[in-house]
Formats: structure tokens, C-alpha cells, sequence
């Protein structure tokens, strides 16, 4: 079978991904640590002082969460006290996916223009009601999306990350931020 790879550019080191132009900086990092929650976890959130965020929601600290669904969420930073993998007779379900996620940060002055490249969702915009979805269309792929304090942090999918790292290289590179 013909070697394929070589119609593709490589996976990034997502441990060393970082680019920089004028006014706007990429950086990609791997969670430590990850789950998605379906069912009745407000109770874990509260305890973890998490409130579920949205893509215009600012949120400062390391461990928050995205609101993918009115009982479904990724929490980011913490590990749920109590909760192990799988579901239960109560209707919750936990999975941890870490592993199965890549964060790409997008800071900086020219952050919003880049932002605005990939969707035509209203990022800068006051927050919406708490209801909205942090998950949304951005270059073509679902990812998750938050407002930090520099800019925005996207959460794609591991085997669609190196596809939203190459088109955000080409968005810089072309200046089109």
C-alpha cells in the first residue's frame, strides 16, 4: 500500500505548539486532566465551585467547565470527587477524555480578528444566557470554545487538532487575522 503521509503535514508536538505573529499568539497543550459528565453533576460542579461556561463566558482559573448540553459538560482541571468512569443506575454517566482532546489557546490583540475568521458566531458580544453551548462550528469542526482573559481557548477533538492547528497556521501566516 502506497505511503500516504506524505500528502499531509505532520502532527505537531502539541507539548512545544506555539506560534507567533504581531498582536496574536497560538499556543496547544494537552489536558492533564478531563471528563465529560452527563446527568445531574450541578451538585459536583457546586462542590468544585465550577460553573458551566459558554463561548463568551469568561472564565480565569484552571479548572472550569463547557457547557456541551443542558445535562452534559467537560470539566477541565479537577478530578469529580466520587465519581469513577461509566454510568449509573441514578442516570449519571462519567468518562474521562483527556486523552482525546488537544487545547489551543488564541491570544492577543489580534485574537478577535482570528476568532472571527473561523465563525460567524458573535464571540465579542455580552455573554448569552447561561443555557448557551460552548460547543459550535469553528473552521468547519465542532470544538469547544471558552473566553479566557487573553483571549479564547478552543478544546478540538485529538484527530481533528493537527486540521484546526494547520488552518489557524494559515490564517496567520497569511495575515488574514
Amino acid at each position: 500500500m502506497p505511503d500516504r503521509s506524505a500528502f499531509w503535514p505532520p502532527v505537531p508536538d502539541w507539548s512545544r505548539a506555539v506560534r507567533e505573529a504581531s498582536g496574536l499568539c497560538l499556543r496547544a497543550s494537552e489536558p492533564a486532566v478531563a471528563w465529560q459528565l452527563s446527568g445531574a453533576f450541578a451538585p459536583v460542579l457546586a462542590g468544585l465551585g465550577v460553573i458551566a461556561r459558554g463561548p463568551r463566558e469568561c472564565c480565569e482559573g484552571e479548572t472550569y467547565a463547557l457547557r456541551l448540553a443542558p445535562d452534559c459538560v467537560l470539566l477541565l482541571g479537577a478530578i469529580p470527587p466520587g465519581v469513577t468512569a461509566g454510568g449509573g443506575a441514578d442516570g449519571r454517566a462519567a468518562s474521562p477524555r483527556a486523552d482525546g482532546s488537544v487545547c489551543i489557546d488564541v491570544e492577543g490583540e489580534r485574537a478577535a480578528a482570528l476568532m472571527a475568521c473561523g465563525s460567524e458566531y458573535p464571540f465579542e458580544a455580552a455573554p448569552a444566557p447561561a443555557q448557551e453551548c460552548a460547543r459550535l462550528l469553528f473552521a468547519g469542526l465542532r470544538v469547544g470554545v471558552v473566553r479566557r482573559p487573553q483571549g479564547w481557548r478552543l478544546h478540538v477533538e485529538r484527530p481533528w487538532a493537527a486540521a484546526l492547528w494547520h488552518w489557524l497556521e494559515d490564517i496567520l501566516e497569511q495575515g488574514a487575522a
